[in-house]
């Protein structure tokens, strides 16, 4: 870089600062464009339950009762339910096209999804883990390959997706997230 020699003699004497003369040659690096589109999400999810006497749970709700055999006890108290953490790659409008999608849990409810290290028995659980992948086929086939939610039910484990906060037995009972390939094409 150069620099004139009067602009050195004012910096050395404190009258000009370097900062505004020096200016970063700016470059598109590889990498950075590589991973323009991917975007980092998340959410946190809290609560607070107060079961007035003697706290017992009530019928019909699933997430916010007393896990002994997990070690979870939200009655009575504020909570924290869940740290959720998502990398994602979306596809592009091309003909062939290609995109992840992991979603990571981290707390006490990460315990109750069930897809954790070690059987589920941490606070770290992996929600969604897939690869995305376009067909130039007609419209365009669309392919996910890994672990994903369930396409049927009312309820969702995501807190913000959900109408109600606690979901229901029928939530605990009905497969939540599947493993494999699904194919989707857009007719229109």
């Amino acid at each position: 870089m150069k620099m004139n020699r009067w602009t050195v003699g004012l910096a050395a004497v404190g009258l000009v600062s370097l900062s505004s003369v020096v200016q970063a040659e700016e470059k598109q690096v590889p990498l950075m464009t590589a991973l323009s589109s991917t975007t980092l999400s998340g959410y946190i999810s809290t609560s607070a339950i107060w079961r007035p006497g003697n706290g017992v749970a009530t019928p019909g709700r699933l997430f916010d009762g007393n896990y002994p055999g997990v070690g979870i006890n939200k009655q009575d108290g504020f909570n924290v339910d869940v740290v959720s953490l998502t990398l994602d790659k979306p596809l592009d409008e091309g003909q062939w096209s290609a995109g992840y999608h992991v979603q990571a849990l981290l707390g006490p409810d990460a315990t109750l999804r069930g897809t954790g290290l070690n059987g589920g028995a941490t606070d770290f659980a992996l929600h969604e883990a897939y690869v995305a992948l376009r067909a130039p086929v007609g419209n365009g086939l669309d392919f996910r390959i890994g672990q994903f939610t369930t396409f049927v039910g009312y309820e969702s484990y995501d807190y913000y997706k959900n109408p109600n906060y606690s979901r229901s037995y029928a939530f605990g009972i009905e497969p939540n997230s599947h493993v494999g390939v699904t194919a989707s094409y857009t007719f229109n």
